[in-house]
């Protein structure tokens, strides 16, 4: 999350501060209004299915 947002790299804790809280806050504002972008690691388009056929061949 540190990564994403670009705060203190450095951080090891494992805890939400009110920094966090406030930097996802301000990041939701940014992607309502298109000033952020999403992380499409998890879209449809970077997923492979498999076709039948290479179902058949197992």
């Amino acid at each position: 999350m540190n990564r994403k947002l670009n705060v203190n790299k450095f951080r090891n804790n494992t805890f939400l501060l009110p920094l966090d809280i406030l930097e996802l806050t301000n990041h939701f504002i940014g992607l309502k209004f298109c000033i952020a972008t999403l992380n499409d690691m998890n879209h449809l388009k970077n997923i492979y299915f498999r076709s039948v056929g290479d179902l058949l061949q197992e």
